[in-house]
């Protein structure tokens, strides 16, 4: 897109050039209106029998409603954008030490999705499960480091030992390391300030009994480094290593790795050999140096991790593979009304709904005002992250969660975490005035902070609603 300065809608103008005290209220008018739309939407439409929970988000309401009237209210705030953000950051890591408490003291019973009893299971065999080869193979080791070698086990409270916690501690960590770095790498981007405070990446910042916390960080990491610059001016050598890498991570991540090499393809064919001769060496030297056993009974394996077919535990899912070698619903039930409003259900408190509307609304901007160049249409970059962002949307609309809307809900991370990262990556691109960014960073962060609230609060501390009208 054009990196010229971009026309701004009167009434947008208008509360961007206001005096700094009407300025303040409007943003305090955001945030609540975002709170309280939220909580309204999610009793009528998720939990229409249960009480509407406002009591629960009063405490950060009014913690996040005081930093954003401070930040509105600096004169700092109107000269550098990167003041809003590291303040916003600073937020997320008062968040971040509030769970860190929680699990040193266990003042409250966090909730996990997914299969937790799996995961355990496995990691206190010490195996490796191949669809998370990389994953289960440094969790052992870590764990081997810091529990059974003696000089580190005697440094560590005795209240780690245990594996659960061990899961917890070590995933928040993670998932805390990667948004340091993130929030001093890209102190400037609304992509990242998006990101971090999805209700997702909270939950998986607090202490989470599953395997996303310590892979989730790698899809923003992996977006901003893609689109810093144009695919085909990248090392074959680490394109290579990137999308052989990926899929041994994470198997899920194997489109991506697809992507990357195609769009490699198309921007520097030359050099596509040594990338693809690359993940190939990339990928073999993970499986070695992972998994005790021979090559083709690691495919096997992963075959049957991968659960093809769709043998779904949630019992309606069942039989709605599109067939017996698929991981993904029949497309009659998956553009159904009941699985969009089961969608509807977990992206509401995976994502919330703010980073959806502010994409849809900047991509109509950018449409309506003609900043989208021809030279924007022929980049490479551009079409990228078209792509990057319509496979996370296809995987969220076709692939089957076999525990149920309500235990999967954390499957989808991928979705959350991308429609997030490209609304705020996309009003990085439109608002380019330094004085307009800062304000515009505030009157977009404030009702989406409002919304993050009470979602985070729902999938985090109080249970996610059982929904029963939507299956």
């Amino acid at each position: 897109m054009s990196r010229a300065a971009s026309p701004v809608p009167g009434p947008v103008r208008a509360l961007l050039e206001c005096s700094r005290t009407r300025f303040a209220l409007s943003i305090l008018l955001l945030f609540l209106a975002g709170l309280a739309a939220t909580l309204f939407c999610t009793h009528l439409f998720f939990a229409p029998e249960e009480p509407v929970a406002a009591l629960m988000v009063l405490p950060p309401a009014l913690v996040v409603a005081l930093v954003l009237l401070m930040l509105s209210m600096s004169p700092r705030t109107a000269a550098r954008p990167s003041w809003v953000l590291l303040a916003c950051s600073g937020l997320w890591f008062l968040v971040f030490s509030l769970g860190c408490a929680n699990l040193a003291f266990g003042f409250a019973q966090l909730h996990s999705y997914g299969d937790k009893p799996l995961l355990l299971f496995i990691f206190n065999k010490g195996n490796v499960l191949p669809k998370w080869l990389v994953v289960c193979g440094l969790f052992n080791i870590v764990r081997a480091v810091a529990c059974d070698f003696r000089p580190v086990a005697s440094l560590l409270p005795a209240s780690i030992e245990p594996l659960a916690v061990f899961i917890r501690v070590t995933g928040a960590l993670s998932m805390g390391a990667a948004t340091l770095y993130l929030a001093l790498r890209h102190p400037r981007r609304l992509s990242v300030a998006f990101t971090i405070f999805t209700p997702m990446w909270l939950a998986f910042s607090l202490g989470y009994i599953e395997c996303y916390p310590y892979i989730a960080w790698i899809v923003p990491v992996l977006y901003l480094w893609l689109l810093d610059k144009p695919i085909g001016e990248r090392n074959p050598y680490e394109i290579g290593a990137i999308a052989g890498a990926l899929p041994l991570i994470y198997i899920a991540f194997l489109p991506l790795s697809v992507i990357i090499l195609g769009f490699f393809a198309c921007c520097s064919p030359r050099k596509l050999w040594r990338a693809l001769l690359t993940a190939a060496a990339t990928a073999l030297v993970l499986v070695r140096l992972f998994y005790n056993g021979p090559l083709d009974v690691f495919i096997g394996e992963l075959s049957d991790n991968l659960n093809l077919g769709g043998q779904a535990v949630f019992s309606p899912y069942q039989g709605m593979a599109a067939n017996e070698a698929s991981l993904f619903f029949e497309s009659g039930y998956a553009l159904s009304l009941k699985h969009l409003g089961e969608l509807a259900y977990m992206f509401w408190f995976g994502a919330g709904v703010m980073p959806l509307l502010t994409l849809i609304g900047g991509c109509a901007f950018a449409l309506r005002a003609r900043v989208v160049s021809k030279e924007t249409l022929k980049s490479s970059r551009f079409w990228l992250a078209v792509s990057l962002l319509g496979w996370a949307l296809a995987y969220f609309l076709f692939m089957l969660p076999g525990l149920g809307p309500y235990q999967d809900i954390d499957l989808f991370f991928l979705t959350y975490l991308s429609v997030a990262f490209f609304a705020g990556h996309l009003l990085d691109i439109l608002f380019t005035n330094e004085e307009v960014k800062s304000r515009a960073c505030l009157a977009v962060l404030a009702p989406f902070l409002g919304g993050t609230i009470v979602c985070t609060m729902y999938l985090v501390w109080e249970g996610l609603p059982s929904a029963q009208l939507i299956w």
